[in-house]
């Protein structure tokens, strides 16, 4: 999470700060020196970790440092794509073709992959159990 709003605040160039932390983890000391580096109140033990800004945070990412971010997004696709195995099996990149589209949404799961593939999940199951 410092690591996010470290980022946040290299890239809008200001001092950014969330109007709320809440943290899965569970602690029972202080946190006053996270809530100094955030600048606001955590919450611990939360059910979900989430940072949370003002509305008028969406609005500091300047258009001058949007191709700054696209340069470090590229270099960091590029780095994942050449540590990519180069020996993948043709069930792997067709698994991998299918889950791509549906990723974002929130729907990769293996049975939209099966449908997808027009297998049933139980088969799809046993054939990627086979490759591993």
């Amino acid at each position: 999470m410092t690591t996010l709003i470290r980022v946040c605040r290299a890239l809008t160039g200001r001092s950014l700060k969330p109007t709320g932390v809440r943290l899965v983890h569970r602690r029972s000391g202080g946190s006053s020196e996270l809530e100094k580096f955030f600048g606001c109140r955590i919450e611990f033990g939360a059910d979900t970790d989430q940072i949370i800004f003002d509305r008028k945070a969406a609005q500091l990412l300047s258009s001058a440092r949007i191709p700054y971010l696209n340069e470090i997004l590229l270099h960091h696709c590029e780095q994942a794509l050449a540590h990519r195995r180069s020996n993948a099996s043709s069930l792997r990149i067709t698994v991998e073709n299918a889950i791509t589209p549906i990723l974002p949404h929130g729907k990769a799961r293996l049975d939209a992959v099966a449908l997808e593939l027009g297998v049933s999940t139980r088969t799809l199951a046993r054939r990627l159990t086979a490759e591993a």
